[in-house]
């Protein structure tokens, strides 16, 4: 049954069959969650119910910044959907530096430099005038200009490529091709830094960052007594003891989580609560069945007996050498991400 079929309270219960669905590692279950925000924001405009109208509003302009990239697949990341929802988002509230600074990011990995130059000096303008959750951390801020400084040089070396192609007599041309050639060594050696510097690669000793190329080389000759979890532009894969699993996107936050900081804060009812972008802390019920599933996947690796249990919560013990790596871009950045 179409959704605007649906009474309201169909539509909660709607809702929470797709947390369910999410809750089990389907990352596909964001998808129709997104829809079932959308019809009850529609409902609640036409009832002019202005407090619950900003409710559902912030928590699918929240769904689509965050899971915008897995909105129909289930482990697989698609840009056409994170750009579109990205744009979804923006329409629904235009002060959000993350989904200005996600946009660029696409973008300019489509060279299409006018657009991402707008996107980017967007991101820094409103960096200082939007929610703490939707603003860029500092590292971000920093490539955000950056990407902004490239973009603009990209244009000025495609127009004086184009006004060099015009035949036209006593033309002034500001620039001469020694300038162009120390601009466009410029140019190469920032897209370098860029590519260099795209992936955060976090281990037991420090932070630091690295290439896509240099993160799949890790992958592809992994050490088989470090644990790695490896966001990738299209899936998320965990490797431990010779052995490789993918996992959902939840799946991986939890995990990531586990790693980075269940030493110090074990994972407990409302630190789930946060990762799964829920007001409330989940039932103590719900955190158990979270971390069964996700000991059911990471099994194959020999990692399962890695997560206990204490009185605190779920934490990894004893935790191995490891090495975390995710875009620097990836989504809105997590507290606990922090350096």
């Amino acid at each position: 049954m179409q959704l605007k079929h649906l009474s309201m309270d169909e539509l909660y219960d709607k809702e929470e069959e797709t947390f369910q669905r999410i809750e089990e590692g389907d990352n596909s279950g964001y998808y129709p969650l997104i829809t079932v925000y959308e019809e009850m924001l529609r409902r609640f405009r036409r009832e002019r119910d202005t407090e619950s109208m900003a409710y559902v509003k912030e928590k699918l302009v929240d769904y689509l910044v965050r899971y915008g990239s897995y909105m129909k697949m289930k482990k697989e990341k698609n840009n056409n959907d994170a750009f579109s929802s990205l744009e979804k988002a923006l329409e629904l509230n235009s002060r959000l530096p993350i989904a200005h600074y996600r946009l660029g990011f696409l973008q300019y990995r489509k060279h299409e430099y006018l657009n991402a130059s707008r996107c980017f000096h967007q991101a820094i303008t409103l960096q200082e005038r939007s929610q703490k959750s939707y603003m860029l951390d500092e590292r971000q801020l920093y490539y955000a200009h950056l990407y902004a400084i490239n973009s603009e040089l990209h244009l000025v070396y495609e127009t004086h490529e184009k006004m060099g192609r015009l035949n036209m007599k006593d033309r002034y041309d500001p620039l001469d091709s020694g300038d162009m050639s120390g601009l466009y060594e410029r140019l190469l050696d920032s897209d370098a830094y860029l590519a260099n510097h795209a992936f955060v690669k976090r281990t037991n000793e420090e932070v630091s960052y690295c290439s896509k190329e240099a993160c799949e080389a890790l992958i592809d000759n992994p050490d088989s007594n470090t644990f790695y979890l490896y966001f990738g532009d299209r899936m998320v894969e965990a490797l431990f003891a010779d052995h490789s699993v993918d996992l959902s996107h939840s799946d991986a936050d939890i995990l990531r989580y586990l790693v980075l900081k269940s030493s110090d804060k074990p994972l407990d009812r409302i630190e789930l609560s946060r990762l799964q972008n829920k007001i409330n802390p989940v039932a103590n019920n719900t955190l158990s069945q979270v971390i069964r599933r996700l000991r059911a996947r990471v099994d194959p690796l020999g990692f399962s007996n890695h997560i206990v249990h204490t009185d605190q919560g779920y934490s990894i013990d004893p935790l191995p050498g490891y090495i975390i790596m995710y875009r620097h871009d990836d989504g809105v950045a997590l507290d606990y991400l922090a350096e």
